[in-house]
């Protein structure tokens, strides 16, 4: 769950249920977050499906803001998680084709993301942008200065997941506000 941690002594874990994630202390090598939500729902029953989406966590829409030049040095440097939310979903083969479909409450297409088609538990990342108008593709890199993406509103969206043209199953994914900005 957690490919930035390297292969030295854990010292320590811990769950922390709230955020669903675990984290690895290492002896000298620092401290690592893993997002271990889909192991709750790891039962005989859901993997014995083609097919299988998992709860998806709340996502805050956090208001960011750009900061020019070092903060803390190298000494601070670290992988920050994806802005946005994470998708989890299993496979019990290797399809044609993956793909999750993100709408608002009126059934309108918000984003569609290509998914992994491998066997086995699979992630998608949404950053919580909307598709752009008339289907057009962003530019490579979300696009130069002055350009900036639309994100969705805050409230409560519709996740299906498709495999090979099919809808197999749909969860309710909430956004909300950035809690730090009244």
């Amino acid at each position: 769950f957690s490919t930035t941690a390297p292969n030295v002594i854990i010292r320590d874990l811990a769950v922390q249920k709230r955020a669903r994630d675990l984290v690895i202390g290492t002896y000298g090598r620092g401290i690592y977050v893993a997002d271990i939500a889909p192991l709750k729902e790891f039962k005989a029953d859901n993997l014995a499906k083609d097919a299988y989406l998992f709860d998806i966590e709340e996502a805050v829409r956090w208001n960011r803001y750009q900061r020019r030049g070092e903060q803390y040095g190298e000494f601070a440097k670290v992988n920050n998680p994806a802005i946005g939310s994470t998708i989890y979903y299993y496979l019990k083969g290797e399809p044609k084709s993956v793909k999750l479909v993100i709408k608002d409450l009126e059934g309108n297409v918000v984003q569609e993301l290509a998914g992994n088609a491998k066997k086995g538990l699979q992630k998608a990342a949404w950053n919580l942008a909307r598709r752009p108008a008339g289907g057009a593709t962003p530019p490579a890199g979300g696009g130069g200065r002055g350009m900036r993406m639309s994100l969705v509103d805050y409230g409560t969206y519709k996740v299906t997941l498709s495999v090979d043209g099919k809808d197999v199953a749909t969860k309710t994914l909430k956004v909300s506000p950035d809690p730090l900005f009244k």
